[in-house]
Formats: structure tokens, C-alpha cells, sequence
């Protein structure tokens, strides 16, 4: 059963295009945002301020259509919170997609974007923040069989065209396949 936000507890609302915009805007003072659908094709984003999570039962209210997401507070040792996109580790070790996929440590996993803004989110991250030991980094991303396709890990496809909005001109291989 979904729960939505109760009214006595919205600091501020949103309608936005899509679920991701909901949580982009959690900043600052926002402990959690409650995203339901509102036909067409909208999305209401309730924010608030105080501890939900402590009050649920006071701050909640049942909603079938409505889910109720928690900003991250802090992240484990070694990993950085970055918005829009949660906790990351980055790690100075050289290895294959494959090995560095395996070494992802407590549980984690590459990168993966449901959506342009989450990318964009981490790729302006790294750009600001670059490894200084690393020349490539690995994401959740892997050709598919007929190279017209990129998939991430976990679910969703990338159209492999030239140039991606995802990545430049040149794709994340060099185009070397």
C-alpha cells in the first residue's frame, strides 16, 4: 500500500513531468517527497520538512497511488553523497567491467540512470570531482548483442546513436566494436 504525505506536514508541492524531477527538487531542509501520479501525465511532488519516518502513523496518510521517498542522510565510510543520484563509491583500482562490477563493495553496484537528470547528475559530479588516479571509470552499462543498444544493469536501454545525449559524440568504447 502506497502512503502519502499528510497535509499538516507538506513544507511545499511540485507538479512536475516526471518522478525524477520530484526528487531533484528534495534540497536543502526537504527530509521526504511524496510522488503521485496525476493524470495525464503529471506528477504532484509533496515535500516536508520534518521526520517522517520517526511519525508515521502522525505524518502519513494511506494513498494507493502515491509513494513516499526518504532524502539520504549520510552515507558509509568511503562513500560520498551526491544529489539526485544517492551514495558513490568511486575506486582507484584499474579492472575490467567485469571485475569491477564483482568488487562493488557492501552490497553495491555500478552506476545505473533510469533517467537523463540522474546521468547528468553523476556525470557533473565526476567532472567536478575527477579521480586523479583513474583514466576510465565503469558504469552500469553494457552493449547489447546487436551494438544498436546500450542496457543498464538493472533495467532500461539507451538507443546508440551519434551523438548521445548520454555521453558526446564518441560512445563510452571509443566506438571500437
Amino acid at each position: 500500500m502506497g502512503a502519502e504525505i499528510a497535509a499538516t506536514a507538506i513544507s511545499s508541492s511540485a507538479v512536475v513531468q516526471r518522478p525524477c524531477e520530484c526528487r531533484a527538487l528534495c534540497r536543502q531542509a526537504c527530509v521526504a517527497v511524496a510522488i503521485r501520479r496525476q493524470p495525464p501525465r503529471h506528477f504532484h511532488c509533496s515535500f516536508t520538512e520534518k521526520n517522517v519516518a520517526e511519525n508515521l502513523t502522525v505524518l502519513t496518510v494511506p494513498a494507493l497511488d502515491s509513494r513516499i521517498f526518504y532524502k539520504r542522510q549520510g552515507c558509509r565510510v568511503n562513500f560520498t553523497l551526491v544529489n539526485n543520484v544517492g551514495c558513490i563509491y568511486v575506486s582507484t583500482v584499474a579492472l575490467n567491467f567485469t571485475a569491477a562490477a564483482a568488487s562493488c563493495p557492501f552490497d553495491s553496484q555500478l552506476f545505473t540512470a533510469n533517467f537523463l537528470i540522474d546521468f547528468d547528475a553523476m556525470r557533473e559530479y565526476l567532472l567536478k570531482n575527477p579521480p586523479s588516479s583513474l583514466k576510465f571509470l565503469w558504469i552500469g552499462l553494457q552493449r547489447t548483442s546487436d551494438h544498436a543498444t546500450w542496457k543498464w544493469l538493472g533495467s532500461g536501454t539507451i538507443a546508440a546513436v551519434h551523438p548521445s545525449p548520454y555521453w558526446g559524440p564518441v560512445d563510452p568504447n571509443q566506438n571500437s566494436d
